[in-house]
């Protein structure tokens, strides 16, 4: 009698190989909002409302008729085991922040993301691609805006992103291939399945 099992397992691996995640947070309301310490999922994945900027580095700007505190508050991804690729486009004003692995990357004062680019941080590598750039980082308030793509590649286990006029949207989070380990774990099972087989 034929078992069904290798297929079974063969099928659920072959699932998990290809496992990742996208969300254009399409699943929520314009406007919608949640508070410091909340967390929220859109299609799959999990975020968590974060404070990445303690009080003592809030940044505070005073010009022309009015005043205003920058940045805001951040999101921390909560991703699954294994992550190796994080990839999403943003549009950033200024005040921007990110931590990956537990480590910010040193940047200029109030830099946009493209200095990121080609860079590694804690053993992630990081590319940039900058469609839009406008304003002068050099003038008095250091401040410049910008519209691109962040991606990173690496063994990703945890991400922080704050900034103040900051969007990003088309998500997208990878998990690795099956290992040489795991394919001969399966390879075996099926094998002794087939000499259980023929032996029975």
């Amino acid at each position: 009698m034929r078992t069904l099992l290798p297929p079974l397992i063969l099928l659920a691996f072959l699932q998990v190989s290809a496992l990742g995640a996208f969300t254009d947070f399409s699943d929520y309301t314009e406007n919608e909002t949640f508070i410091l310490g909340e967390t929220f999922e859109s299609l799959g994945l999990s975020f968590e409302v974060v404070d990445l900027f303690p009080l003592s580095s809030l940044k505070f700007f005073a010009g022309l008729d009015h005043a205003f505190v920058i940045p805001g508050p951040g999101m921390e991804f909560l991703l699954p085991a294994g992550v190796q690729e994080i990839s999403f486009p943003y549009e950033s004003g200024a005040g921007r922040k990110i931590v990956i692995n537990g480590v910010e990357p040193v940047s200029p004062s109030d830099a946009s993301f493209s200095f990121l680019d080609g860079t590694t941080v804690a053993g992630v590598s990081i590319s940039t691609t900058v469609d839009f750039q406008s304003g002068d980082p050099d003038g008095p308030f250091g401040i410049t805006g910008e519209i691109g793509t962040i991606t990173m590649i690496g063994p990703i286990s945890s991400f922080s992103i704050a900034g103040g006029e900051l969007k990003i949207d088309d998500i997208f989070v990878r998990v690795p291939e099956p290992t040489t380990a795991a394919l001969f774990l399966v390879a075996s099972v099926i094998a002794m399945s087939r000499r259980r087989q023929r032996n029975g």
